[in-house]
């Protein structure tokens, strides 16, 4: 049993080891077959020897009959013998594995595609051909696929694929396999049997592009192909074929259609990847690779040649008078080649998006492929555009000329808008025939594409008939599509009015109601054109006309809508004369209307009164030169009359509902902005004050002002969903409130009656106001300060109440809310402290009305309504400056916010809290001597027990405005501590502080004392910073022993809870007390803490050492991975309380270990995101190095200068912060010579790190050690320096280090220049480097472009400023024996000269061989002109001898730069 097992086994390991070998004697490893054979022979021999063995053992020896196994080549015979073709092919896969039986497979396989379909379709059988194709030669591959015409199988086969699915992926692997072997240098048969006539690849190219769609898009996208491999092959095999004459016809015919189809799937197909980082990677690749192939056979076979056709053909019949070469059309090739298109779209079932698609993608290449890049080439284009627009439209129509599909012309539309234009025949051609503008039925009128046309040319619809055919279309279409809005509420708002989806432009249209749409896509575009024309007028004309046909009140109109639009346009299109011409049109209508009868009443709301009130509205509102006004202001006088006259004769009371109030609330509108144009320069005019008096009288007790203040007054029974009414009132209101506004200051005439009247009828106005129309104390705020006193704080009472929104929360953007700042900052600006006054006092006593029993009550409801009067007194307050409030007003302000504050404890909400913290510390800017906060500490300690919040976060944001309210407090006391009050107050306080510390070493634990330590550590750390000496001997809380216990006690608790992994810390941070604990410590003073017995500082050392210890340790943990949430819990809890540990550790150290605080500092930089916690860590450092003992900066030696050390960011912080505090006396005590190892290793970092910012840093040490602390560098650090900077300017980031690089050198040149004599071929060697970098290899490789960033011309001001620096030295100190009569300036300029000559050599090759951006040679003048000022000055024919060592090239460009200098820089000194 176990013999023949084991026979078995080693018959299956040769026929194994038979595949592994046969593949390795085609590759060539193997030479012949006789390894094969003799491994076989070894195997059968093994086999004997076993069953010997096993016979010796005493196992039954059995005969075993062994089957003789069939030769392949009787398997491949009985292939089609076996039961179904899965198994056929399966045993021809296990076969194919030799050549020869390859061979015979391929044409098996091929035999079976030539003669059935359903071979065809299986995936497996051309995998199982691809397979066999690969242990083929070439020349057998071209015999096989030549005699069973391999690709008329294919194509067959894709002619079937609407019957049959085709497996094209395969089948494009098998091709691309065969294109691959034809490339070969021994292939050419291959490629020879691939290239087929032009018509058949004509016919093989569209069937595979259609193919190629329906697997893309019929397929689920887990198992979707991507389109660019399987587009390949195809594209291929029409690339190699047999040329010939009628090839872009035969193109046409059978490849325009799919490929056209094939490039808008395309784009569908990217648009809705799944994976937007997928899309951007490979995705998005793939489709451009796709679109770019498709597109240019598009434009190689059809545009391109039809364009070329187009021209010559237009060319002929320009130049020849011959009627047969006139007789055929210039497009007419373009309408043959587009033949198939029309085929296609006049098939049924079509889908009109996908029409769409291809007609724009189509125009889109065929546009791309015109040059249209200057107006000359686009004027040539012209006639081509036009034919070509026209034969794809031609391509979607029928017979009878009408459009098969209306959004592709509105899509080509869009194309020709990206690309160019059609002329304003073409286009209104489009708009006559095509948009049924002329239609009786208005639903079937094509909007979109008569907005498509606008956008495009709106200068088409400046043709008055045009034009009015448009609008007159457009009204009636309104009236229509308003029909059912008429059945609706008519007071809906206008941003509700959604149109009926049937009068839709699109039917996947969004943005807004199609009135808007009307609006802004076709009648404000036509309106803009016609300004552009100076035609305004005609449209002005246009525009009234459509005003007065648009008698149906019940809907939303355009026409009344335009004056935003309109303004802009009035001065630009209009002169002084045409505005004073249409002026005096407009008022004629005023002026002639006249009642035919005593009955008649004709509102200003219908007719041609409202026409003109709309457009003079409009007419006004853009009029902006003081001249034009001037000239208008008569007029203007004579129109408010005439407006006053009509109120006063026509006016029989006002519809307060529908679209009528509208039109009435224009006409009121107009009213005041003539008054307001008109009043100004009429009451300036007037000499005689009591006529302005007499005026306003007449004008506040006309009709029109009764009938105003009625409006007002009815609205206040108007539902508030009726807004057109509310809106109404609100500019009746505003025009009262200007009458009132502009005679209140004229009081004299009539005994004052006029400013009686003014304050009479203001009284009326906001008695009767609606709470929510206050726009007229947004116009008009003075208007408060002529009522009388209950009526101003009744009405400062309503807004403060019409503040809270109907949700009851606060509204930033509330209107009333705005109100209330208008009226503060106009009382501020205007000194009206009675409204300052009683704005103060409504707002005080609604809180104090609230402030009870009742408000606690309502809190505890969850009522708001309390919080929401407190914002709006905090934002109205916040208006006016601290200096516009009496300190009675102040000092009222501080007492009622802080009984508020205290009154309610821990039920009030953070947002409160903080808000009333805010309004006391505004308060305090100034002294309050007598405010509570200022006499009595039992105030402040209140506040600090009241306001405590749940959330952390939320108090610790409070405790940072209490503090500075503390501080206010404390710095109004201390400048006044000569005072008696002052200095009791301040006694008092410390008292205070003292019984708190006590109670708190008492209590022996921090939980709830984080507003105590607030207040204990404000107090302590400004009494301590300003008090003086007198004083502080008089305080109680500078007992040591009770500082001593504070400290001591803080330490040991936070040491304590310093304990267990990273999420047991974060727990701890998030504890209310911590972070208070630890700002009281860092402002204790160090002074009183070291004060006291040694029993406990040597308790409080110990203290001390643990907790840097437990310090060390935690910053040493590995951080888990947070999300956002986790990450910003981090930065709020986490990290400030770690940065204020080691501020501690900093200030509270003995130890003198400073490179353990160095590591604790490293670890927090790295973490910390913040940049005030990094610069808090960094200063905590530098004060720690900056103590007296000297020890500490000198153990940092071996820690930065260690071989260990990894020099990240946060060690190149503190090892700046370490070398500024170093200084000569670190020098006296070393013990070995670290100031050259520590030059060296700043240039060995900036030489081989690899992080930019590190390399930034060491750059900015080097720089710190060249210009302070010159002790620390010698001749051999200057030249190793050079030598770096040489190097670096060569390396890739040299662009982004070069203004670094730069400040080195400068140093070097200005504080080491005569440390440099005789190293200037080092200082040439940089500036070489420096200047190749400004200069861009024109053929860099491409890699290297995208490494690299640009340069500027800030950096090349740079070297030039090092170039003047260098050659321009600066006059040195003149020495006692020196000759006066030498110019020792002079003398090292000349020495300069002699190596300046290679820096202009090495500018000429730059200018040469590379490439700069604008501005770079420019900035470098004054640089090359100082080294030719130093050649001449060294050697009068230094230039010559330069040019003679250049060549052709380089001496062009020096003569150049020498013309230059001795024009213009040569004589500069003069």
């Amino acid at each position: 049993m176990a013999a023949s097992s084991s026979l078995a086994a080693l018959s299956f390991l040769a026929q194994e080891l038979g595949g592994i070998v046969r593949p390795l004697r085609r590759l060539g490893h193997i030479e012949s077959k006789s390894f094969v054979q003799n491994l076989r022979s070894r195997i059968c021999l093994e086999s004997r020897i076993t069953e010997e063995e096993n016979g010796d053992q005493g196992v039954p020896n059995m005969d075993v009959t062994v089957q003789p196994v069939p030769r392949s080549l009787d398997r491949l015979k009985a292939l089609d013998s076996l039961p179904d073709p899965a198994s056929q092919l399966e045993e021809a896969k296990q076969l194919c594995t030799h050549a020869a039986r390859a061979d015979m497979i391929a044409k098996w396989l091929l035999e079976r595609f030539k003669a059935s379909k359903e071979a065809r379709g299986s995936t497996e059988a051309w995998k199982t051909l691809h397979l066999a194709f690969r242990l083929l030669s070439p020349e057998r591959l071209a015999t096989l696929i030549a005699t069973h015409d391999f690709l008329g199988t294919i194509k067959a086969g894709l002619e079937r694929a609407d019957e049959a699915d085709v497996p094209l992926p395969e089948i494009a692997i098998v091709l691309a396999f065969l294109l691959e072997v034809s490339n070969g240098s021994d292939a050419a048969h291959v490629k020879a049997v691939l290239s087929v006539p032009a018509p058949f690849a004509a016919a093989f190219l569209g069937l595979w592009f259609r193919c190629s769609r329906k697997s893309v898009t019929t397929q689920d996208d887990s198992s979707q192909p991507t389109l660019y491999p399987l587009l390949v092959p195809g594209v291929e095999i029409w690339r190699l074929r047999k040329h010939s004459g009628k090839e872009n016809e035969l193109f046409a015919e059978h490849c325009l259609v799919s490929a056209s189809s094939l490039l808008t799937e395309n784009d569908a197909t990217r648009d809705q990847s799944p994976s937007r980082r997928k899309r951007k990677l490979g995705h998005e690749a793939e489709g451009q690779g796709c679109k770019k192939v498709i597109e240019s056979l598009l434009a190689r076979h059809v545009f391109l040649p039809t364009r070329s056709a187009f021209f010559k053909t237009q060319s002929q019949s320009e130049s020849s008078n011959l009627r047969h070469v006139g007789s055929q059309k210039p497009s007419y090739m373009i309408e043959h080649m587009l033949e198939p298109l029309q085929t296609f779209f006049a098939e049924p079932r079509q889908d009109e998006q996908h029409i769409s698609a291809i007609l724009s993608k189509l125009l889109d290449v065929a546009l791309r492929c015109a040059p249209q890049s200057t107006p000359r080439q686009l004027m040539k284009e012209r006639p081509w555009i036009e034919a070509l627009f026209e034969a794809l439209n031609s391509c979607n129509k029928d017979s009878d000329g009408a459009l098969i599909h209306r959004a592709g012309l509105v899509g080509m539309l869009s194309v020709i808008g990206q690309h160019a234009t059609l002329s304003k025949e073409t286009l209104t051609s489009i708009i006559k025939t095509h948009s049924k503008i002329d239609s009786s039925d208005r639903g079937s009128i094509d909007w979109l594409l008569i907005a498509q046309v606008v956008e495009l040319d709106s200068d088409v619809c400046t043709d008055h008939q045009l034009a009015e055919v448009l609008f007159s279309s457009l009204t009636p279409t309104m009236v229509q599509c308003g029909d059912d809005l008429a059945r609706r509420d008519v007071h809906t708002r206008e941003s509700d009015l959604i149109s009926d989806p049937g009068y839709d432009w699109h039917p996947d249209a969004t943005g807004g109601p199609l009135q808007l749409r009307w609006k802004d896509g076709i009648v404000v575009p036509v309106m803009k054109a016609f300004a552009k024309r100076r035609d305004l007028e005609t449209f002005i004309g246009l525009w009234k006309k459509q005003l007065l046909n648009d008698t149906h009140n019940e809907i939303w109109s355009v026409w009344t809508k335009l004056n935003k639009s309109f303004e802009p346009l009035v001065e630009e299109s209009l002169t002084g004369s045409q505005i004073i011409q249409l002026f005096d049109s407009l008022y004629s209508d005023f002026a002639d209307a006249s009642p035919l009868s005593q009955t008649e009443k004709i509102p200003l709301g219908q007719g041609r009164l409202h026409a003109g009130v709309v457009i003079l509205s409009a007419v006004l509102n853009g009029i902006r030169s003081d001249a034009l006004l001037d000239d208008l202001h008569g007029r203007l006088g004579a129109l408010f009359d005439e407006l006053r006259r009509l109120y006063d004769q026509f006016h029989d009371g006002v519809e307060l509902t529908g679209p009528m109030a509208d039109k009435e609330r224009c006409a009121w509108s107009l009213t005041t902005k003539v008054f307001e144009m008109w009043f100004p320069l009429w009451a300036a005019q007037q000499s005689d004050p009591s006529i302005i008096s007499e005026k306003g009288v007449s004008l506040l007790e006309s009709d029109s002002v009764r009938t105003a203040l009625e409006i007002s007054r009815s609205t206040r029974t108007v539902p508030e969903a009726l807004v057109r009414s509310k809106r109404l009132a609100s500019d009746v209101d505003c025009y009262i409130g200007s009458l009132c506004s502009y005679f209140y200051p004229y009081e004299q005439g009539q005994h004052g009656k006029c400013a009686a009247i003014c304050a009479e009828t203001a009284n009326k106005l906001l008695y009767s106001m609606d709470p929510s129309n206050i726009e007229v104390l947004l116009r008009y705020p003075r208007i408060l300060a002529i009522v009388d006193g209950d009526t101003r704080r009744d009405v400062l009472s309503s807004c403060i109440g019409a503040v809270a929104t109907s949700t009851g929360s606060i509204s930033k953007d509330s209107s009333a809310l705005v109100a209330l700042q208008a009226v503060a900052i106009s009382a501020v600006r205007e000194s009206q402290t009675e409204v300052i006054a009683d704005l103060v006092q409504v707002a005080l006593s609604r809180l104090e009305r609230n402030g009870g029993s009742d408000r606690n009550k309502n809190v505890h409801k969850g009522d708001n309504t309390l919080s929401i009067e407190e914002q709006a007194l905090f934002d109205s307050t916040s208006a006016i400056p601290t200096q516009s409030l009496s300190r009675a007003q102040r000092e009222a302000i501080i007492k009622t916010t802080c009984r508020l504050q205290c009154g309610l404890g821990d039920e009030q909400k953070p947002e409160a809290q903080r808000g009333r913290l805010a309004l006391l510390v505004k308060m305090m800017e100034l002294p309050n001597a007598t405010s509570t906060l200022s006499t009595d500490p039992a105030e402040l300690w209140s506040l600090a027990r009241s306001t405590i919040a749940d959330d952390a976060a939320e108090e610790l944001k409070n405790i940072t405005l209490f503090e500075a309210l503390v501080k206010s407090v404390l710095g109004h006391l201390l400048s006044t501590q000569d005072q008696d009050r002052s200095r009791a107050m301040l006694i008092k306080l410390s008292e205070d502080v003292r019984d708190q510390i006590d109670l708190i070493c008492t209590q022996h634990q921090l939980d709830g004392c984080s507003w105590t330590l607030a207040m204990i550590k404000s107090v302590v750390g400004q009494l301590e910073t300003e008090a003086r000496e007198d004083l502080k001997s008089q305080l109680a809380h500078r007992n040591t022993a009770a500082m001593k216990g504070l400290a001591a006690l803080c330490f040991e608790l936070v040491t304590g809870r310093m304990v267990g992994d990273y999420m047991d810390l974060l727990a701890v941070a998030r504890t209310k007390w911590l972070q208070p604990a630890l700002h009281t410590l860092l402002q204790l003073p160090e002074v009183l803490v070291q004060h006291s017995s040694a029993e406990t500082d040597a308790s409080l050392e110990n203290t001390i050492e643990l907790f840097l210890h437990r310090l060390e340790a935690f910053v040493s943990l590995e951080r888990p991975m947070r999300d956002e949430e986790g990450t910003q819990e981090e930065q709020t809890y986490l990290t400030p309380a770690i940065v204020s540990c080691y501020e501690l550790g900093c200030k509270y150290d003995k130890s003198r270990d400073a490179p353990r605080l160095a590591r604790i500092a490293a670890r927090i930089l790295e973490f910390a995101p913040q940049p005030t916690e990094c610069a808090a860590t960094l200063t905590a450092f530098g004060r720690y190095l900056n103590k007296p003992d000297i020890q500490a900066r000198l153990q940092l030696v071996g820690f930065f200068l260690s071989r260990t050390t990894s020099f990240q960011t946060s060690v190149m912080s503190l090892l700046e912060i370490w070398i500024a505090n170093l200084d000569k006396t670190a020098m006296e005590c070393r013990t070995e010579s670290w100031p050259g190892a520590l030059i060296s290793m700043l240039l060995l970092i900036v030489m081989d790190n690899q992080n930019l910012m590190v390399t930034k840093k060491a750059i900015d040490c080097i720089l710190l050690v060249l210009r302070q602390k010159s002790f620390l560098i010698n001749q051999h650090g200057i030249e190793a320096t050079l030598a770096a900077c040489s190097s670096l300017s060569k390396s890739d980031c040299a662009n982004t280090l070069y203004v670094g690089i730069c400040s080195v050198v400068s140093v070097l040149l200005l504080q080491y220049r005569s440390q440099l004599q005789g190293r200037f071929h080092l200082v040439i060697k940089v500036f070489q480097a420096l200047m190749s970098c400004l200069f861009q290899k024109s053929k860099a490789p491409a890699s290297i472009e995208l490494k690299t960033r640009p340069p500027t011309a800030k950096a090349a001001q740079e070297l030039a400023r090092l170039l003047v620096l260098f050659c321009e030295p600066p006059q040195p100190r003149r020495q006692s024996n020196g000759n006066a009569l030498v110019d020792e300036s002079r003398k090292q300029q000349a020495r300069v000269g002699q190596y300046a000559q290679y820096v202009l050599h090495h500018y000429c090759t730059q200018v040469l061989v590379g490439t700069t951006v604008d501005g770079i040679r420019e900035a470098l003048t004054p640089g090359v002109w100082s080294a030719i000022e130093a050649i001449e000055i060294n050697d009068a024919e230094g230039i010559k001898s330069l040019s003679a060592a250049m060549n052709n090239s380089e001496r062009a460009v020096l003569r150049d730069v020498y013309g230059d200098w001795r024009r213009f820089g040569k004589w500069r000194g003069g």
